[in-house]
């Protein structure tokens, strides 16, 4: 699952995202293209990870950049915000064996 945060929208956050309160900043889900999908789920089995929150800014012409992963990162304010099932899908994967 990925979602999209419009940090450019708000000048205090065009630097730095944490920068201004969430909720002040457009949050959406968003479907990601197969092939960059498929890098994805290659970088998280490569490295043995589960479940990880890569970070990537999308372009204005639509290259995406991969700029972090976080192993453990934090996304209760994205299934907030956007409606994600994130943790519901966790929970599934956790109770199917998925995840160790």
């Amino acid at each position: 699952m990925a979602a999209e945060i419009h940090s450019q929208d708000h000048p205090q956050a065009r630097h730095d995202w944490r920068a201004v309160d969430m909720e002040e900043l457009p949050h959406f889900a968003h479907r990601l293209p197969r092939d960059i999908e498929e890098k994805c789920l290659k970088f998280s089995e490569y490295f043995g990870v589960a479940f990880s929150a890569l970070d990537m800014i999308l372009t204005p012409d639509g290259r995406y950049v991969f700029l972090e992963n976080n192993p453990s990162g934090q996304f209760g304010w994205i299934e907030d915000l956007t409606g994600l099932p994130l943790t519901a899908t966790l929970a599934e994967m956790l109770m199917a064996g998925e995840i160790l």
